[in-house]
């Protein structure tokens, strides 16, 4: 079982976001996504091809309105 830790950096138009593996505490990918659909399809398929949604955990900053998406 991997588990996978993913934090998000909100702003207005776009993400930032890195992926870190629990198991060698190991940077896996960062990535910057647009603040729409398409860029949250990009990260669920990025999220869908790392494990078992039930071993990732995903924190971000809660900034204002920009998060709410």
């Amino acid at each position: 079982m991997s588990m996978y830790f993913i934090g998000i950096d909100i702003s207005k138009y776009k993400h930032d976001c890195c992926i870190i593996s629990a198991a060698d505490q190991k940077v896996v990918s960062k990535v910057i996504i647009k603040n729409n659909k398409a860029g949250f399809n990009e990260l669920l398929t990025i999220i869908h091809s790392l494990a078992n949604p039930a071993d990732i955990r995903i924190g971000f900053e809660s900034t204002a309105h920009y998060a709410l998406n």
